[in-house]
């Protein structure tokens, strides 16, 4: 439940306590009793809630409470009603296998609320359903009741296979996506299976009366003419509108969408033609909330950038651009409704429920669910599809796209964005809606038949729901984690290392290597904040590796680009042969090692070599000794070898 202004509030301005004593929404007044100077103030209700709006002032309503999260894929009223009779069952199950009969459990489950799946509690059904649901029905009063399938004709017009035939042909041949059967050729079809069975004379024919009646009858939504449709069209097709969606007031339900714009616009020098808009409307008095314009597909960061604008005050900016306004309209919204796009996912969208408001996703293809925006749509296309660029012919989008390249004069994104802008509120906000016409017959009082003048008329007589504050705001946006506080690398996450100036005093307050939280938005790689110990404001911690020029990356973008220019880079042909040199010496064969002896016998051999050399210089020898040298020489006569003589060559070998 969001918040709003009441009776005994406490409203903190320029920092002077201030107590509401009176509202009166339709002459926009405010009374206000100041504790410090015991006087009364009187203010604009507008001027306060603007002022709550822009942070200027702070009031201590009640917090809201936590919203709750719907998915209606499954809210509808029979999965309503399967949940409730599988809780009875359940609950007498167990009661019976705990030794209790039937009846006593039954019984037992009358004396309280019957506790669904989904946490909801309802009364207990009566006896004659809770014995049904159990299976211990009495069969016996079927028996009583007449038997009319005994009556009327007693033999059917046609064989009992022609039905066969016919609901083999509407399942192969017509209940298919785009088919090229019609009702007449499906029956010219089933007269020649049936006339090549011979279940069916020459002279006698199905009627096409026939063949549709059993379509009729034999209809569901899973098959018929619902299969003829493409899968992106038929759930809402299918759809059946049992009452109008009545909000109620202003921002009691509001719907979130994203369009794909069919323009081919400039920036800079380049041609686009990728454009999404992202708008949130309001469904009681169908004024523009907020919207938010993209070149890139749109992401969840986009989603709270569009809802940033419906929830706060927006004079300055339409002040700025330029455009003619006559109400600001903005505030917390009770329930929001998103559709299945990547833009919306469950898990970084949470977190709106903790400012109060309850969060619903409609399944894919289902824009039956959200009918508010997706008029909206159309009506914004209609409007600018006479501007240059625009790629509407004859309704349908992307059909002169070629043309809208060579148009003349091609807008500029800002353009663009200016001209959605004037129409949400220039044109749009004071066309009358057949709907508001319509709606006059049900109440006594005028509320207007335009968005504007229904808002301005809720505005003057109720009191708007507030705005949360920056810091409320910031938390439910941003996305929570844990991590250890270093004294040396700060907090390490997503593989970056955040510290900073403010790094010495959370060491100061946790300790080192201290387990904290800190919130981080996944759009942003460039900051992480940990709340103070003390007064539990959000300190900021910065990314090692930027600086003031470095752009926003979210955490993806920047792991991409670093692994990016890792992969980029080519390995120098040195640095790759010193580590296969490093390798191959690393792991090579050591050489031998010497025994202790061995290295003491070396050393000694090498030492006396060396005495034998000094030696040798100190005592050298001389040339010749001899006095008188003597040639003369001698023979001894064991010095030579005796002949041997081989018995049969006769040759004589020593």
């Amino acid at each position: 439940m969001t918040r709003r202004l009441n009776k005994n509030d406490v409203i903190s301005l320029n920092g002077v306590e201030l107590e509401i004593v009176s509202l009166d929404p339709g002459r926009d007044s405010v009374i206000l009793f100041d504790f410090e100077t015991q006087t009364m103030r009187s203010m604009s209700l507008k001027q306060l809630r603007r002022k709550l709006s822009d942070g200027e002032a702070t009031s201590n309503a009640a917090a809201a409470t936590r919203g709750r999260i719907k998915n209606l894929e499954v809210d509808r009223p029979s999965y309503a009603q399967f949940l409730y009779f599988d809780a009875i069952r359940k609950g007498i199950n167990d009661l019976v296998n705990k030794g209790n009969s039937i009846r006593k459990a039954i019984n037992k489950l009358s004396e309280s609320l019957v506790t669904l799946a989904t946490g909801e509690t309802r009364s207990m059904c009566s006896e004659r359903q809770a014995y049904r649901i159990a299976g211990m029905g009495n069969d016996e009063l079927l028996a009583m009741l007449p038997n009319y399938a005994a009556r009327g004709n007693r033999t059917e017009r046609y064989h009992p296979r022609m039905k066969e035939i016919v609901l083999q042909a509407i399942h192969d041949l017509y209940a298919v996506v785009h088919s090229r059967f019609s009702i007449p050729k499906l029956t010219e079809t089933v007269n020649d299976i049936a006339w090549a069975e011979g279940i069916l004379g020459r002279d006698k024919a199905v009627s096409r009366k026939y063949v549709r009646n059993f379509l009729v009858n034999n209809w569901s939504p899973d098959h018929g003419d619902y299969k003829r449709l493409h899968p992106s069209i038929a759930k809402s097709k299918k759809a059946i509108a049992k009452v109008r969606i009545k909000p109620g007031a202003p921002l009691n339900r509001v719907e979130i969408d994203t369009v794909k714009l069919p323009f081919v616009y400039l920036r800079g020098h380049k041609k686009f033609e990728h454009l999404w808009l992202m708008h949130a409307i309001d469904c009681e008095t169908s004024m523009v909330l907020g919207w938010w314009l993209m070149s890139a597909s749109p992401t969840t960061d986009d989603t709270y950038s569009c809802l940033g604008r419906a929830i706060f005050s927006k004079a300055d900016l339409l002040t700025k651009m330029g455009i003619n306004f006559t109400v600001d309209p903005y505030g917390l919204p009770m329930n929001i409704v998103f559709d299945n796009g990547t833009e919306n996912a469950k898990p970084r969208l949470a977190g709106l429920t903790i400012l109060g408001s309850n969060l619903q996703w409609a399944e894919v293809h289902g824009p039956h669910r959200k009918p508010f925006v997706e008029r909206l749509n159309r009506s914004l296309k209609e409007a600018l599809e006479t501007m240059p660029g625009c790629t509407r012919f004859q309704g349908k989008d992307g059909e002169r796209t070629k043309n809208a390249f060579n148009d003349g004069s091609l807008m500029t994104f800002e353009e663009i964005g200016h001209w959605i802008a004037r129409w949400y509120y220039e044109c749009w906000a004071h066309t009358p809606l057949e709907r508001f016409i319509t709606a006059e017959h049900e109440v006594d009082k005028c509320l207007g038949v335009t968005p504007a003048e229904r808002w301005a008329k809720f505005e003057s007589e109720n009191v708007l729901p507030l705005c949360p504050t920056q810091e409320d705001w910031r938390r439910a946006r941003f996305m929570k984690s844990t991590g250890s506080l270093s004294a040396r690398t700060g907090i390490t996450f997503e593989r970056f290392t955040f510290r900073g100036e403010n790094l010495p005093h959370l060491i100061h307050q946790y300790g080192p290597d201290h387990k904290v939280d800190f919130f981080y938005n996944p759009h942003d790689f460039r900051t992480i904040y940990v709340p103070d110990k003390e007064t539990r404001e959000w300190v900021e911690l910065v990314n090692s590796e930027v600086d003031s020029n470095t752009p926003a990356y979210s955490f993806d973008v920047a792991k991409q680009r670093k692994k990016e220019k890792r992969a980029a880079h080519n390995p120098s042909p040195f640095r790759a042969q010193f580590k296969s040199d490093v390798i191959a010496r690393s792991t090579g064969k050591p050489s031998k090692k010497q025994t202790k002896d061995a290295d003491r016998k070396a050393t000694f051999d090498d030492e006396r070599e060396k005495q034998a050399q000094a030696r040798a210089e100190e005592n050298p020898l001389k040339r010749n000794s001899a006095l008188d040298p003597s040639f003369d020489t001698f023979v001894a006569a064991d010095a030579v070898e005796p002949l041997v003589k081989h018995k049969k060559s006769g040759r004589a070998t020593k």
